[in-house]
């Protein structure tokens, strides 16, 4: 039963991934502004690896709730949050 609500989880995550990363929109041009500035001095976030799941992270969750978006700050909790759980 957890696995099936993971699954479902995982595939609802990779399908606003999907729609949102290619989306042009104003979340994602203040995403784009905001990642090089995202704990520039930890390897993890700093590293094109690390970028990219924060773009992923951050594009998906505007997608997801498109009431609030994406506002300054959230880089931050993305990235330590990235620190501590697991790719996708």
């Amino acid at each position: 039963r957890v696995a099936d609500i993971q699954n479902a989880s995982t595939c609802y995550f990779q399908q606003l991934v999907a729609n949102s990363v290619a989306q042009k929109s104003e979340a994602n041009d203040d995403i784009s502004r905001d990642l090089g500035r995202s704990m520039p001095e930890i390897a993890e976030i700093a590293s094109l690896e690390g970028q990219y799941r924060l773009r992923r992270c951050l594009s998906a969750y505007a997608l997801h709730n498109p009431e609030l978006g994406y506002c300054q700050g959230m880089n931050f909790i993305a990235a330590v949050l990235q620190l501590h759980v697991p790719s996708e």
